[in-house]
């Protein structure tokens, strides 16, 4: 969704908040490059899947400036203790600047509504897309390699006029907190303490046209989030497991090791798809608190 109103600020992290794979990051040290910020609940399956898309986002566009940055949320305010919040991080490999949203002071300057939620802020720090719910990946990828090449493209402009502007640095994690009490950490800053952007935003007009995405997802039957102790037949396009304590999950072929408190994939089927959940079995020492099925696309006809 493109917002209607190029006025809408990034909204500033409190201060305090715990930090992974980086130190305290602060929203108004991210003028002059594009920024991502998506929410996210570690134990929901939903919000998992889109998460290791942004991953990928990091990693290749980081490099070139754009910062992504994931907030953690409880979904439905059972808390998440930090410890999980971290294993979850690295049992799925995310390398990305993470903050832990412990009472949602973040998600409440956004207007949250559920997870997952992406938003796309340009070089001003101003939003030009949001997306709530499953899909819109592609389109947001189109829309952020375009903040990151209008970049690279005014930094050449601006050195061919003879101007001599060093391009943005690599969004690389902060090894010290981003601190400065004589300044908020909103994304309008006062002139005199604001940094001379290095690579000015696009205007709207030239911002690529959104991409209308053909892949219909499908509700899984029969729901989204099912009891633990759920054993008959479902429709989704992923199974995953909230398992708690360490053992074994298996289902035929299908095997799951946990190690500790988390929401693991189990059965991945892609499109929508029946499968059964019958012979579900758990080792000792491990318990399934619920089971979770992703809504798969829609098999071509």
């Amino acid at each position: 969704m493109r917002p209607a109103t190029d006025t809408i600020h990034c909204p500033p992290f409190p201060r305090g908040l715990p930090w992974i794979n980086t130190e305290q990051l602060r929203i108004d040290k991210q003028l002059g490059r594009p920024l991502v910020i998506a929410f996210w609940d570690s134990r929901r399956a939903v919000s998992i899947r889109p998460l290791l898309a942004l991953e990928r986002w990091h990693r290749e566009f980081g490099p070139r400036g754009a910062r992504v940055i994931a907030v953690h949320v409880d979904g439905d305010g059972a808390g998440t203790p930090e410890a999980d919040v971290r294993r979850a991080a690295e049992r799925l490999g995310l390398t990305m600047p993470i903050v832990i949203d412990e009472e949602l002071q973040i998600a409440s300057g956004y207007g949250l509504q559920g997870v997952p939620s992406r938003y796309i802020f340009d070089q001003g720090l101003k939003l030009v897309d949001a997306h709530f719910g499953l899909g819109g990946l592609a389109d947001g990828e189109h829309l952020l390699l375009a903040l990151v090449e209008h970049s690279e493209r005014s930094l050449a402009e601006r050195r061919a006029q003879g101007e001599a502007a060093a391009a943005p640095m690599a969004a690389t994690p902060a090894t010290e907190p981003e601190e400065d009490e004589s300044c908020d950490q909103g994304a309008a800053v006062p002139a005199a303490k604001q940094p001379r952007l290095i690579v000015r935003p696009p205007t709207a007009d030239a911002l690529p046209e959104p991409i209308i995405e053909t892949d219909q997802y499908v509700a899984p039957e029969p729901a989204e989030v099912l009891p633990g102790d759920f054993r008959d037949a479902y429709a989704a396009g992923a199974v995953w497991l909230e398992l708690r304590g360490e053992g074994t999950a298996t289902l035929g072929d299908h095997v799951v090791h946990a190690d500790g408190d988390g929401t693991y994939l189990f059965v991945d089927h892609g499109l929508d798809a029946p499968g059964t959940l019958t012979d579900l079995a758990l080792t000792d020492g491990l318990t399934c608190r619920s089971v979770q099925l992703e809504p798969g696309i829609a098999a071509a006809e």
